[in-house]
């Protein structure tokens, strides 16, 4: 999932973003590796959309395809800092309460 124009319209004030934050770049072009946004384009996503939670994903799924959790992190302080995120291990789980926003 990439930036475009109009995604803000169809995702405006969600609770919850899943958003991918591996990124693209043309080494995985050239290795025909589909990209996705950057923590920092995440970021901005979820401050445009109002997303209480952020939770980053497909950041560790392929060894050729990472992200550094670390960026999400450090882009949310640089762009958000009032931007809730959560990283998940596998097989967590979670209950997002609307009434409050937390577990």
């Amino acid at each position: 999932m990439c930036l475009y124009d109009g995604l803000t319209d169809w995702l405006e004030n969600i609770d919850v973003a899943i958003l991918p934050i591996n990124g693209r770049d043309a080494e995985r072009n050239t290795n025909d590796i589909i990209g996705n946004m950057d923590c920092r384009e995440a970021v901005m996503l979820a401050k445009a959309i109002k997303a209480k939670m952020l939770v980053p994903v497909h950041h560790d799924l392929y060894e050729v395809n990472k992200a550094d959790p670390r960026d999400l992190v450090n882009a949310v302080k640089e762009i958000h800092p009032a931007q809730g995120y959560r990283f998940f291990t596998p097989g967590e789980g979670y209950v997002y309460s609307q009434k409050c926003g937390a577990d």
